[in-house]
């Protein structure tokens, strides 16, 4: 890999680093995500785009390439 593409393709872990969270996500945050929707509670939740990624989201400056 070329620096520069690394520089656009950090590791996973570097790139957790910068999560709102500080933590990359597990299978076990999306499994309570997927058990929330699924249970009586969500249910006035009709359809939604529910975003588990520690805020990742919210910070991007774009469209990762």
């Amino acid at each position: 890999m070329t620096r520069q593409a690394a520089r656009r393709h950090p590791p996973p872990l570097d790139t957790a680093r910068h999560v709102p969270l500080g933590r990359p996500g597990t299978p076990r945050d999306i499994a309570q995500a997927a058990a929330f929707l699924a249970s009586e509670e969500a249910s006035h939740v009709p359809g939604a785009h529910l975003v588990v990624d520690g805020g990742w989201s919210a910070v991007l400056p774009g469209p990762l390439t």
